[in-house]
């Protein structure tokens, strides 16, 4: 059937939509479904598919060919945005925090080790580290991946400093198509990517450009990490108001760095306070595990640690 004019350029916009976010040809579409490479999306109030209430949209795997099955103009319109999301949602995912040393790395890795046994094909990366490339390493291991460092972390700079600050300090221009090239080449090899930033999504990694504007450019859903001792109202509210600020899409909430022992009313009552008002899940209250606090802990109790802490079920991109 073909469409009219107004059809035929919602089709093109939707096949661009795949296009974008898949990026390179012959993308493995068959683990975003388990069996083919057909993605069915729902329409609101949908019943069935004879019924043409759901949009069937197959990517062929050169992208050379898209089909729906059905040529509403409706219909495509109302799924454009929803298959954008999708797609977005079903390739990987951003790990920021509220601050430094917050604990990004160990949630990340455990997330990566997580999907890892149970058999997903999950890649990680830290397009920018500062003082060192533990954190790189640290995902490397926990994801069990054989990508070169450079590729996991293509901006490496040796002061323990915001990316914008040391750079100019080391008179180093941060170039940022390396990252780009990086992230495309890693989103090409795995189903589901892992992405750490650096530091919070406030930090400069140039004079005008944030790690935000970088999540942005990746179009990625974001898993916030923070505290869960007192103080981390304060912090954790305004980094979801930030984020909000720039249209990202908050997923979850991880608190992190539980210490038992000293824990008290604040501890017990954070996690409750921050879901209510902010209005985003707190999937997870993780306590401090010495264990972890290393390069290269084991990773299957890496990832039996964080699945018995945190309900990865509850983030919707999984």
């Amino acid at each position: 059937m073909r469409l009219g004019n107004r059809e035929e350029t919602l089709k093109q916009k939707t096949y661009r939509a795949w296009e974008s976010r898949i990026g390179l040809k012959n993308r493995k579409l068959n683990s975003l479904n388990g069996q083919s490479h057909s993605i069915l999306w729902e329409n609101p109030g949908s019943q069935s598919v004879s019924d043409n209430k759901y949009l069937k949209i197959r990517v062929i795997r050169d992208l050379d060919q898209l089909t729906t099955d059905t040529g509403k103009t409706e219909s495509l319109t109302k799924n454009i945005s929803l298959c954008r999301m999708r797609i977005n949602m079903a390739q990987g995912i951003f790990v920021t925090g509220t601050g430094t040393e917050i604990g990004k790395t160990v949630i990340a890795g455990g997330l990566a080790a997580s999907l890892k046994q149970s058999g997903t094909n999950v890649g990680v990366m830290k397009p920018i580290s500062t003082g060192d490339t533990a954190d790189a390493r640290f995902l490397k291991h926990a994801a069990q991946v054989d990508d070169e460092l450079s590729v996991i972390n293509p901006i490496y700079l040796r002061h323990p400093l915001a990316p914008s600050v040391a750079a100019r300090i080391e008179d180093i221009e941060i170039d940022l198509s390396c990252v780009e090239t990086a992230f495309a080449e890693l989103q090409e090899k795995y189903d589901f990517l892992i992405v750490e930033g650096v530091g919070g999504i406030a930090v400069p990694i140039q004079d005008d450009f944030f790690v935000v504007h970088l999540i942005q450019r990746l179009q990625l859903p974001i898993l916030i990490v923070a505290a869960v001792e007192l103080g981390t109202l304060n912090h954790t509210l305004l980094t979801v108001a930030f984020a909000r600020q720039f249209n990202l899409q908050i997923v979850g909430i991880v608190l992190n760095g539980l210490f038992r022992e000293t824990a008290g009313i604040a501890e017990a009552t954070n996690p409750v306070e921050i879901e209510k008002l902010t209005g985003v899940p707190v999937i997870g209250v993780v306590p401090y595990e010495k264990r972890l606090d290393t390069d290269s802990p084991n990773v299957v109790f890496l990832a039996d640690f964080m699945n018995q802490h945190v309900a990865w079920r509850k983030l919707e991109i999984l």
